[in-house]
C-alpha cells in the first residue's frame, strides 16, 4: 500500500545529497492556433518547394527561407499537418487549413542555451514577420523537466522504486541498470545514466559545457502530456511557468519515490534514497500554488447536464413502456415518439406565471453553494 506521509520517515539520511548540476524544461510541445488566411506565408510556393525535393530521390531536406527564420523543409508532412521545418531550436509543424494550423515542438538545445522566453521571443518575431495572428492562446501538449545529478555511483534497482504506476521497464548495459522507467501514457518518468545516452543515442555533448563535467551525471525526467497537464491546470505556457512546483512536487511526493531498502517488508516504510531527497529539495525551490488539481465549474455544469440528459433517456424509455401496456401491446413506440411526449408531460407541469422567478431561486442557490 502507498503511503505518501511515508516520505517523512527520510530525514534520518544523514549522508550528504548528491549535487544537481542543471535543472529545467528538456522539451516542450505546444500548439499554436492562427490566422494562415490573412498571413504572408506563400502557402503555392511552400508547396512547390515541397513536390521539387519529393520528385528528387536522393534529397531529404531543401534550405527553405519562412519570414525572418531559414529552415530545413522536409520532404514528409504528418498528419493533420502538411509541412515540417526544422532549426536548431524548433521542429515547426504547419498546415493551412487545420485548427490548430501550428503545433512545434521547441528543442533541447534551444531550450538549455537560450531559454524558453529567448525561444518564445524568437517566435514571436517569426509570426510577425509572416503576419501570423493568433486566434485564441496557444495550449501545451506535452512537457519534459529534468533534473541531472553528480552521481559516481548508482546504488539502485527498479525494486527501489515506489510508484503509483501500473508499468515499468528497465534497460541494462554489461548487467549494470542504465535506465529505470516507470508510468506510460499521459505521466512517465525515467532516471538515467545521461552520460551513457549522450554517447550512445543521442549526441547532446553540449551538457558537458552546461554541467562541467563529462562523467558520472545521472538525469531523472519526468514527461507529461496534455492530459495529466490539464489536470494539474497546465493549459498555456504561463501555466507551465506558474503552476510546475505543483505538478512537480506531486510526482516525486506521492506518485514516484526511489528508496533504500531496509529489513522491514513494507516497501513503503523504507526511507526516502539520497537522490531522491535531493530531487526534492530541489522541487521545493519552485513556486507553489497549492493546487493538487485543477477545477473548473464549468466542468461540473457539463456533468450535470449529462446526468439530467441520462435521465432524460430513461424516462423517455418509461414513457415509452407505459404506451405499449396502455394500448394493445402490438408495437413498441420509437424513440421520437417518445422524446416529444415527455416533452408534452413537461410542459404541463411548467408554469410560465412562475418561470423567472424559478431559476432566479435556482441562480442564487448556485452563487452561495446551497
Amino acid at each position: 500500500m502507498f503511503e505518501p506521509d511515508a516520505i517523512h520517515n527520510s530525514r534520518n539520511v544523514t549522508e550528504a545529497l548528491p549535487h544537481c548540476v542543471l535543472s529545467g524544461i528538456d522539451s516542450l510541445y505546444v500548439s499554436f492556433y492562427l490566422d494562415t488566411a490573412n498571413s504572408l506565408v506563400d502557402w503555392d510556393t511552400l508547396e512547390f518547394e515541397k513536390t521539387t525535393i519529393r520528385s528528387e530521390r536522393d534529397r531529404e531536406i531543401a534550405e527553405y527561407e519562412l519570414g525572418c527564420e531559414t529552415f530545413a523543409l522536409m520532404r514528409y508532412g504528418k498528419a493533420p499537418y502538411r509541412y515540417i521545418l526544422t532549426n536548431r531550436d524548433f521542429k515547426i509543424m504547419l498546415s493551412e487549413t487545420n485548427s490548430p494550423s501550428c503545433h512545434i515542438q521547441f528543442f533541447s538545445e534551444g531550450l538549455w542555451l537560450r531559454g524558453l522566453d529567448g525561444l518564445l521571443d524568437r517566435l514571436d518575431r517569426w509570426f510577425v514577420s509572416l503576419d501570423l495572428k493568433q486566434t485564441r492562446e496557444a495550449s501545451v501538449g506535452r512537457v519534459d523537466w529534468a533534473y541531472d545529478y553528480d552521481l559516481p555511483v548508482a546504488d539502485f534497482n527498479p525494486d527501489h522504486i515506489l510508484t503509483r504506476a501500473n508499468k515499468d521497464a528497465s534497460w541494462r548495459n554489461h548487467k549494470s541498470y542504465q535506465t529505470l522507467q516507470v508510468g506510460s501514457g499521459d505521466t512517465l518518468i525515467r532516471v538515467y545514466d545521461k552520460v551513457a545516452e549522450i554517447d550512445e543515442a543521442s549526441g547532446k555533448v553540449f551538457f558537458f559545457d552546461l554541467w562541467g563535467q563529462k562523467e558520472n551525471v545521472w538525469r531523472i525526467e519526468a514527461q507529461v502530456r496534455k492530459n495529466r497537464l490539464k489536470k494539474a491546470g497546465i493549459n498555456t505556457i504561463d501555466d507551465v511557468k506558474e503552476l510546475s512546483g505543483d505538478l512537480l512536487h506531486d510526482l516525486y511526493h506521492r506518485h514516484t519515490t526511489l528508496r533504500l531498502p531496509t529489513e522491514d517488508s513494507n516497501q513503503a516504510r523504507w526511507p526516502i534514497h539520497p537522490l531522491w531527497l535531493a530531487l526534492q529539495q530541489e522541487v521545493a525551490t519552485l513556486p507553489r500554488t497549492g493546487l493538487l488539481e485543477a477545477y473548473s465549474p464549468t466542468n461540473g455544469f457539463e456533468y450535470r447536464r449529462y446526468c439530467m440528459g441520462k435521465s432524460m433517456a430513461g424516462y423517455a424509455k418509461r414513457m415509452a413502456f407505459l404506451e405499449y401496456m396502455q394500448s394493445d401491446g402490438t408495437q413498441i413506440p420509437d424513440h421520437e415518439w417518445a422524446i416529444e411526449s415527455l416533452g408534452d408531460l413537461i410542459r404541463d407541469h411548467v408554469r410560465p406565471e412562475t418561470w423567472q422567478a424559478d431559476i432566479e431561486k435556482l441562480i442564487t442557490q448556485e452563487r452561495f453553494g446551497l
